[in-house]
């Protein structure tokens, strides 16, 4: 896969409509898990994907992946299939463009919670269950191969966990990296 060019924080540079990271397979035992990123947009156009942790070109919704829109609103999606998924909410709009941010999203058996710069921002219980597996980690893009789901903009950090990260790491997490951000 093509990554693009490097920027000044030492991020992957996407230019919104060519390229994507394929990291790949990850296996199945993620039951339980956190998946973190770091990132900027350029552009807050329609249904623009960060990352998606079970990319599939013909489009599927088994997530959880990062998802941003034309208002700047911010949002994981995941599920179990194209009819069965469901989201959390960071922000309903006004994500801006050239501000890093930070967004986690962990799952502890149907118990999930998402997090943007730090801050709980939804959580609940699953009504469509993840299936347990990252096969596909996709970052720069997600859900399929159409022009409008490539992110635009710079990814920076990507971790993911086997197992649910407490509200008290995730915050540490964050505050580890937030000078380095300017946030």
């Amino acid at each position: 896969s093509n990554l693009g060019t490097t920027e000044y924080y030492g991020g992957i540079y996407f230019n919104g409509s060519s390229y994507n990271a394929s990291v790949g397979n990850l296996g199945s035992g993620f039951t339980n898990l956190t998946v973190e990123v770091w990132f900027r947009s350029d552009s807050v156009a329609n249904y623009r994907n960060v990352l998606d942790c079970n990319y599939v070109a013909s489009a599927n919704n088994v997530g959880p992946r990062l998802e941003y829109n034309s208002s700047g609103g911010l949002g994981w999606v995941w599920g179990s299939n194209l009819n069965n998924y469901q989201g959390a909410t960071l922000l309903s709009s006004g994500l801006g463009t050239s501000t890093p941010s930070y967004a986690a999203f962990t799952r502890s058996g149907s118990s999930y919670a998402a997090y943007l710069n730090g801050s709980l921002t939804a959580s609940g219980s699953e009504t469509h269950a993840f299936t347990g597996s990252i096969s596909n980690l996709v970052i720069g893009q997600g859900f399929s191969s159409a022009t409008e789901r490539y992110h635009q903009g710079q990814v920076y950090v990507v971790r993911i966990y086997n197992r649910a990260l407490t509200a008290g790491e995730i915050s540490t997490n964050f505050s580890a990296q937030r000078a380095r951000f300017g946030i």
